[in-house]
């Protein structure tokens, strides 16, 4: 929602965490969460894909970016199912806008603790840790740049991958394709993203 130079200025801390290098040290860690969160469903007659899998991913990941001790990943969770519910529909229930509210409001103020720790240096090396230090963002500026990881990550990719997966179950000739021929994985994954 803003031009240049704003918009340049609000991107530049955050673009360094986003260069080739940095995203391909990201890719092999989304392997290893993958990995061991497939190892957790096998031997498994079934499953909640988007509880036990599809939105696991995301804020393991998340919760590393942001710098959180790995014991916080299930508030992270909360917020972002929470926030999901109101923004993931066309009209939010009442109850849902009401819950989302106050979750959200409930995490700016965990965000504001947070960003203390990081700037006393009890954060290890995160990609919110590397914004808070570089000093170009206020607090607000970096709770809004927090808010918007968990949202853009979180909620687009818990619903792309679980989509994804009904998508392929409503369409077994192309999951048959796909299990016959698996250099067709990565158009399936453009397709579906």
């Amino acid at each position: 929602v803003t031009e240049p130079p704003e918009h340049t200025r609000l991107r530049h801390p955050v673009s360094r965490a986003f260069t080739p290098r940095a995203l391909e040290g990201l890719r092999a860690r989304v392997h290893d969460v993958t990995d061991e969160l497939l190892g957790d469903l096998a031997g498994k007659s079934s499953c909640d894909l988007v509880n036990d899998y599809c939105s696991r991913i995301p804020i393991a990941v998340i919760t590393e970016m942001l710098g959180m001790p790995p014991d916080e990943m299930s508030y992270l969770k909360h917020v972002g199912a929470a926030t999901s519910r109101m923004i993931g529909t066309v009209a939010a229930s009442w109850t849902d806008f009401r819950n989302a509210t106050a979750v959200l409001a409930d995490f700016d103020r965990y965000l504001a603790g947070h960003i203390e720790r990081l700037r006393k240096g009890n954060s290890g090396d995160s990609v919110l840790s590397d914004v808070v230090h570089s000093g170009d963002l206020t607090d607000a500026e970096i709770r809004m740049m927090a808010g918007f990881l968990l949202g853009a990550g979180f909620i687009t990719t818990n619903h792309v991958m679980s989509k994804g997966v009904v998508a392929l179950l409503r369409h077994p000739d192309q999951l048959d394709a796909l299990r016959s021929n698996p250099e067709l994985w990565p158009g399936a994954v453009e397709e579906i993203l």
